[in-house]
């Protein structure tokens, strides 16, 4: 899942190459289109370009290792949770209470992002669920102290937090 701002293919202008990855709207979306040309010509005249995308590789690379130990050495329950923080940060909007809503993510697809069927997703959210952790409605969760939550799932294997990009956005 992308906010705004966020690229997708650009590792294909960076190696002057064939995309690699593809992405899929689920919901309104507007796009911009970067050719190889013009990114070498800004490239070339803007000298903090290169230090940006090495900042932004680095992050990207660093995400995808956190993933991987997440895949291998944590629970379902875990990689859910961490999903789950990841999509608060992203995605989510703050209601009146200061709570986090989710919305338009299912079952099915968090099934997808965390490696796993939907039937286990459902029980692991009902866990949560019960725990207090968050709440779940049609179409929606809702993190009703998205701090609490984070602190319990952000450094489970390592000191990084699991979205530090987002940390300074607002919800």
């Amino acid at each position: 899942y992308l906010i705004e701002g966020d690229c997708v293919g650009d590792p294909g202008l960076i190696l002057n190459e064939a995309r690699m990855n593809c992405a899929f709207a689920s919901g309104e979306t507007k796009i911009g289109v970067l050719r190889q040309a013009d990114f070498n010509d800004l490239y070339k005249n803007q000298p903090e370009i290169s230090m940006a995308i090495n900042r932004v590789m680095s992050r990207r690379l660093r995400f995808m290792f956190m993933l991987a130990e997440d895949a291998s050495l944590l629970p379902l329950s875990q990689r859910l949770a961490r999903a789950i923080v990841r999509m608060g940060h992203s995605l989510g909007e703050v209601n009146a209470d200061g709570s986090v809503v989710i919305e338009g993510i299912s079952h099915d697809e968090l099934g997808k992002i965390v490696c796993a069927a939907r039937q286990s997703v459902g029980r692991e959210l009902k866990k949560l669920e019960r725990e207090g952790a968050i709440e779940i409605q049609y179409g929606k969760l809702i993190i009703h102290d998205m701090d609490a939550f984070s602190a319990r799932y952000d450094t489970l294997l390592g000191v990084e937090p699991v979205v530090p990009d987002y940390k300074d956005r607002p919800h």
